[in-house]
């Protein structure tokens, strides 16, 4: 079933009974001025995939398309308790799982969807999958598996995420910067971006993430003060 399907007036019924099956609460309240013809494009096909047949860190990933819905279309407390879920479902303690490949498309359009409020956290979780430090697989060729998926996704919806820096919100440019130090091939197309946003200060820093070499106490200090930068400018 699309997601846009439509039943009388508002949200299909289809999308109300996911909305309302939120793990995190008893609904999801639409948020003030929501335009429900962009959460329909943002969302997508989620609805389509077979989230029973894939797994996340407490099993099968049945429950992901209504934290999804949730962030999409819901109000701040809605959306919220539904990142705290999604978060701990599909990278939970820094271990990508196999259900995040298909929110990847999700998450890259609710980055772009400059009307949504939490464009900044989407860029955070998508730099955190795209990471990819630890893959969470019954062996070796699944685990390749679900990191060739999370690749191949990114390559698709991600890399050009940085684009449209010149005439985003510094909170933006500063996630948008952090989203670079994962994706080698982005940064070199992105040297305006980098040159332009990332303080002199921080650096330093910034090659050591960018090298992913071991830190000691110094750099450590120094890519936490980073870390604080980018979440708090």
């Amino acid at each position: 079933m699309r997601l846009g399907t439509r039943r009388g007036r508002g949200f299909g019924a289809a999308l109300r009974a996911a909305a309302g099956r939120v793990r995190a609460g008893a609904g999801v309240v639409p948020r003030d001025g929501l335009d429900e013809a962009a959460a329909d494009a943002v969302f997508g096909e989620a609805l389509d995939v077979d989230w029973g047949g894939l797994q996340h860190a407490y099993g099968p990933a049945d429950d992901v398309p209504e934290q999804l819905w949730a962030i999409v279309v819901g109000d701040e407390e809605a959306r919220d308790a539904a990142w705290w879920e999604l978060w701990a479902n599909v990278h939970h303690e820094g271990v990508v799982h196999e259900a995040a490949v298909p929110c990847i498309p999700v998450l890259a359009r609710i980055a772009r969807w400059k009307a949504h409020p939490d464009r900044v956290e989407a860029l955070r979780l998508l730099r955190e999958l795209a990471a990819l430090r630890e893959v969470a697989a019954a062996d070796d060729e699944a685990a390749a598996a679900i990191a060739a998926g999370v690749r191949a996704a990114v390559d698709e919806h991600v890399a050009g995420l940085a684009d449209t820096w010149a005439t985003e919100p510094p909170e933006v440019r500063r996630a948008q910067l952090w989203l670079l130090t994962v994706l080698p091939w982005a940064r070199f197309s992105h040297a305006e971006l980098i040159g332009a946003v990332l303080p002199g200060e921080h650096r330093p820093a910034w090659e050591l993430v960018v090298a992913g070499a071991p830190l000691d106490a110094d750099g450590l200090a120094a890519v936490e003060a980073l870390e604080r930068w980018v979440a708090e400018g």
